[in-house]
């Protein structure tokens, strides 16, 4: 289960900096990391660009390399997850309750976020559960790495290399 979720965190991350996101089609934010490094590169991914993909605090900042329309993660998943030809997995595949470890791991994640977070979310009154756990995911996933890892990251994700 943690692994289906990172892999939607690791499609969402390459549309929002791809060249798909028709927010952003000539990859402004993109090539600006590509650019970036040492202190500078620190102070614009821990200051901009980590809330500009969980989308938390982006009002304060208002624009991004001249972006002004962000993109949720929960509106990209629900959309993207809905088309015929998607390569995103639905609830039902990402959740398996038929998984004989499901109870255990979706445990584990819940914890690991109750970890993260200061201020725990009850996942199991949430009508939303599903959506949330995956949000919240990304947003520990993303908040938690350094500005170098996050930037291979994202270049792993953009621009994946293939191996032969």
């Amino acid at each position: 289960m943690e692994s289906r979720i990172i892999y939607h965190i690791d499609k969402f991350v390459a549309f929002l900096l791809g060249k798909e996101n028709e927010n952003d089609p000539e990859q402004r934010i993109y090539n600006k990391l590509l650019r970036l490094e040492g202190d500078e590169l620190k102070s614009w991914i821990n200051e901009n660009l980590k809330k500009y993909i969980i989308f938390s605090g982006y009002y304060d900042f208002q624009w991004l390399e001249g972006i002004n329309n962000p993109t949720r993660f929960e509106i990209w998943y629900t959309i993207y997850s809905l088309k015929k030809n998607s390569n995103l997995m639905h609830y039902v595949e990402i959740y398996d309750r038929s998984d004989p470890g499901y109870t255990c791991e979706l445990q584990e994640i819940i914890s690991k976020l109750h970890n993260y977070q200061p201020i725990k979310r009850n996942y199991h009154e949430d009508l939303d559960w599903r959506l949330h756990i995956m949000t919240d995911y990304m947003e520990m996933f993303i908040m938690t790495m350094s500005s170098e890892d996050l930037k291979s990251y994202i270049m792993n994700q953009v621009d994946p290399i293939e191996i032969r």
